[in-house]
């Protein structure tokens, strides 16, 4: 980690722990508004900045770059309230389950709420209230993006919402555990209207950013989650790791929480102390890749990451495997993407074509550039196919 991440860090603290920030004269200013602006959390940032004496603060147009992304944070939170507060009037109106994730439900643990940025707002629902749920949120309003047997993307005020029957996880076990989100693991907070109980949000959390970090990379920001989470006081923590052990991810959720203590002093003793190498391996993927790994990454990376873990290969081998698992996904993938293919099996040919088209039409740009990076750039993979196994994280 360099001076400038080190202090980008302590500016991120600072803003988690509502406390000044120490002054540094030989602060890289531009070099902490990129960090911020990577992982998009340059509102906080300014807000941290705001506490540090005037003669402390970056120069002038700098500070003004700082303002602008507060200001444009602000608004956005502004019109992504609206559109929530309004798809959960309309929702309960119809009586449709829906249950908030992530930033949209966790927001409140931050010291600032409006600062806690998102790509999109993620809400799930039953299976066969999917579609329903669109058709209404469209006659309301919302315009439809994409759709799909799975999730269904639309826009209102320009914010992104995907309403999902599904919660993603690092593996099987997480995935089956949060297969039916609305049981006990969720709690009312309106007539239709459900979020995690906090204790299995930690967990659903810590499974999702383990995922992300399986895929190619993940930011600072889902870091910071879990640190608001713990330091919520409403986790059971007993309770956390019973879950995660039974979830096989008991060393992984050690390792990020070890981690968020060492970054932001997370009011919580595991008695875990995370190994050199593994925290100096994390560091480089998650402060140089930003947000979901985009600056070091692509949607091929996974599949390059999962084939080296797979057959233990460095070389080419391995993206020879990722590149003909891009053509020949698994069955259980289609069956997933394309329901109607799980409905009927037979119908198994016509969702694999139904993906080919997707792939060339669709993504054809990105997938020619990720077909590329399979073969020319792995440097990404190995290191976090060596990270996963540290983690002890079965795939």
């Amino acid at each position: 980690m360099d001076k400038t991440q080190k202090y980008f860090i302590h500016l991120l603290s600072s803003y988690l722990n509502n406390s000044p920030p120490l002054s540094d004269p030989q602060t890289d200013w531009m070099g902490v508004f990129k960090l911020g602006e990577l992982h998009n959390v340059t509102a906080m940032i300014t807000l941290s900045i705001k506490k540090l004496p005037i003669e402390s603060r970056p120069p002038a147009k700098i500070m003004n770059l700082f303002n602008q992304a507060l200001g444009m944070t602000i608004q956005s939170y502004e019109n992504k309230i609206e559109g929530i507060d309004k798809l959960t009037v309309v929702l309960n109106e119809n009586k449709i389950k829906h249950l908030f994730v992530k930033g949209a439900a966790i927001r409140q643990y931050y010291p600032s709420g409006e600062v806690r940025t998102s790509g999109d707002t993620d809400v799930i629902v039953e299976n066969d209230n999917l579609k329903k749920a669109a058709e209404i949120l469209v006659e309301n309003g919302f315009t439809l993006s994409q759709t799909s047997d799975i999730q269904n993307v639309l826009f209102f005020n320009n914010e992104e919402y995907e309403v999902k029957n599904y919660l993603d996880g690092v593996n099987s076990d997480c995935e089956n555990y949060f297969s039916n989100p609305f049981d006990k693991k969720a709690i009312k907070v309106k007539e239709y209207s459900y979020n995690l109980e906090p204790t299995y949000h930690l967990v659903y959390i810590i499974s999702h950013l383990l995922r992300h970090l399986t895929t190619g990379g993940v930011g600072i920001r889902q870091l910071m989650d879990v640190d608001v989470m713990l330091r919520s006081h409403e986790i059971d923590i007993n309770k956390f790791f019973e879950v995660v052990k039974e979830l096989n991810i008991e060393k992984s959720s050690m390792v990020l929480i070890s981690l968020s203590k060492e970054y932001f002093n997370t009011p919580t003793d595991i008695g875990f102390n995370i190994d050199e190498q593994l925290k100096s391996s994390l560091e480089k993927v998650i402060l140089t890749g930003g947000v979901f790994g985009f600056a070091i990454s692509d949607h091929a990376t996974g599949r390059l990451v999962k084939s080296i873990n797979s057959t233990e290969n460095k070389g080419f081998k391995s993206p020879l495997i990722a590149f003909i698992s891009m053509i020949f996904p698994s069955k259980l993938y289609l069956y997933r993407t394309y329901k109607y293919a799980d409905k009927c099996h037979l119908l198994l040919p016509i969702a694999f074509f139904n993906r080919l088209f997707d792939a060339v039409f669709k993504r054809g740009k990105s997938n020619k550039k990720a077909i590329k990076n399979l073969f020319t750039n792995n440097k990404t993979a190995i290191m976090i196919s060596d990270i996963i196994n540290e983690l002890d994280l079965k795939l």
